[in-house]
């Protein structure tokens, strides 16, 4: 018998094939982006082939992509946190369904299937374990949502359970030397007590005689960091639409109440409440209450779309007339439509956030080209656009005397951080000479340096406190010996080994297992990833 689980799935597969049919339509028509969408031909567009995908193709693209939103959000109970994570996780989500596809792995079946849902983080509770509860609740609200493809969740977890099965095969058992496992297992339980010296790199500031001749040899040597990057030069075409010229019918008005109707009431009581102190009125709710409420939202969804359709007819426009920036046919274009261009500030790859514009369609300029100087229509603020190529300032390195501020504090600060090197050694020399964890705290103490205590701790329970950079020099010295200094969080360290204690060779033997565990994990690991690397290197067609 199939179970619930199975129940669901299949139920919320239904008629995938005509709803695919109906989303290939209505995206072929209505598609918006980098390209306008009206016509399959993409001139001043290069295809990004991987693997028979066309990643700059939407209808190809767009489908995948939000297999990858929901596959991330399956496997980690999160939705994925930018733009660049689905995008790394489409091209590998690309070819590991490649590589299942030539090993001939099958998709589950039903029992497997089962089995694999419950292992998605995404259905656990706050005990980790899965909840029907919630696998139907995240069901409920993937039917809820229109912009989901209906068998989006079926397709998801098919994929999901072939890569798992291809990044087992990729991985591999995991090899290692049983001696490793060993050396690991006694470096992890050796124990230390260490005393440590400590001064800001903020407190060292020497003075530092700026020559002219030792600057420019600076700046030479470190030309390309003052290189200034590529920026693009565009303007905005605005299509922003009067809601007062927006006629709205009794029927629309009604249609979209009667849709959304404990919707609008709820928000009516909410920014209606009642006063303080009183109790709340019962109030009958109906569309004359909220029609304000329901003729401004349907007021902005009719604006926005005609916004939309206004900048996608101009675009269309450009390219069906295929129309050079510099005809006068653009000029004439923009007067028919009442519009004009508007210059935005100059930007590089790196200085498209936290702008007025959406950052994605500021990206998409750099794609663009003489012949294809405009994107599609694009979503700005209650509106839509087109942005326009005006032009691009190519990479160059600035003379000196243009930014001679910023070379002589970058000279400044890497003078004072080589003296501070030369007196970390200098006071190691002091310090390695004492013979005793008291003369050293006493010599570090007088040159003004702040001496802390550490341990006696296991390597494998190091106080975080000392940081990576001491950790990873630590198995290499002896008892009584001082490290080179080491800059790790803004300071400079000293540490002297008050002791150091190897546990016996006969070490413990559930601590060898762990540490064979660990050395396997991280082979399979290791192997994944290059494996994934060739693979997605493999993958890229060569142009």
């Amino acid at each position: 018998m199939i179970s619930w689980i199975q129940n669901h799935l299949i139920r919320h597969g239904r008629w995938i094939f005509l709803t695919l049919l109906a989303v290939i339509i209505v995206a072929f028509v209505f598609t918006i982006g980098n390209t306008p969408g009206f016509a399959p031909r993409m001139d001043g567009w290069e295809p990004d082939e991987f693997y028979g995908v066309n990643l700059n193709a939407p209808m190809e693209a767009a489908p995948i992509r939000e297999r990858v939103f929901y596959s991330q959000l399956l496997a980690t109970g999160r939705q994925p946190m930018s733009e660049q994570q689905i995008e790394e996780g489409l091209r590998v989500r690309i070819a590991l369904l490649h590589l299942a596809d030539r090993l001939g792995i099958p998709g589950p079946t039903e029992s497997q299937l089962s089995a694999f849902v419950r292992t998605r983080p995404a259905f656990f509770n706050e005990e980790g374990v899965f909840s029907r509860d919630r696998y139907l609740r995240f069901v409920d609200d993937l039917d809820a949502d229109p912009s989901s493809s209906p068998d989006v969740l079926f397709r998801v977890l098919e994929e999901d359970f072939r890569i798992d099965r291809v990044a087992r095969r990729l991985g591999g058992p995991g090899f290692f030397v049983p001696a490793e496992a060993t050396l690991v297992a006694e470096r992890e339980h050796t124990t230390f007590a260490l005393r440590v010296a400590s001064k800001g790199i903020a407190d060292f500031q020497p003075e530092i005689a700026i020559e002219d001749s030792a600057l420019e040899a600076f700046f030479n040597n470190n030309a390309e960091r003052y290189r200034e990057p590529e920026r693009i030069r565009a303007s905005i075409v605005r299509f922003p639409v009067d809601p007062a010229s927006i006629e709205l019918s009794e029927s629309d008005v009604a249609e979209l109440y009667n849709s959304n109707r404990e919707r609008f009431h709820s928000a009516y009581l909410a920014a209606n409440p009642a006063p303080e102190g009183e109790e709340e009125e019962e109030v009958e709710l109906n569309l004359e209450r909220v029609r304000s409420l329901v003729e401004s939202e349907l007021r902005q969804q009719r604006t926005l779309r005609k916004s939309n359709e206004l900048a996608h007819n101009f675009a269309f426009t450009l390219f069906d007339r295929g129309i050079a920036r510099s005809a006068s046919g653009f000029q004439n274009l923009l007067e028919t439509k009442g519009v004009s261009p508007e210059e935005i500030q100059p930007f590089s790859v790196d200085e498209v956030r936290n702008r007025d514009l959406p950052a994605n369609l500021l990206e998409s300029a750099f794609a663009l080209t003489e012949n294809r100087y405009y994107t599609g229509a694009a979503q700005l603020n209650g509106y839509f656009g087109v942005l326009l190529l005006d032009g691009r300032t190519e990479s160059y390195i600035p003379e000196l005397a243009a930014v001679r501020d910023r070379v002589v504090a970058d000279y400044r600060e890497q003078e004072r951080r080589r003296l501070f090197a030369e007196r970390g050694s200098q006071m190691r020399q002091l310090l390695a000479a004492t013979e005793t964890g008291e003369a050293f705290a006493e010599v570090a103490e007088a040159e003004g340096w702040t001496v802390k205590d550490f341990g006696p701790f296991e390597f494998i329970e190091a106080p975080r406190e000392l940081g990576r950079s001491v950790l990873e020099m630590l198995p290499t010295l002896s008892a009584g010996e001082v490290s080179p200094m080491i800059t790790t969080g803004g300071e400079g360290r000293l540490v002297y080994v008050v002791s150091r204690e190897v546990p016996a060779k006969e070490a413990d033997a559930e601590a060898i297992v762990d540490a064979a565990d660990m050395l396997a994990r991280y082979s399979t690991f290791a192997t994944t990833r290059s494996l994934l690397e060739e693979l997605l290197e493999a993958g890229q067609v060569r142009r």
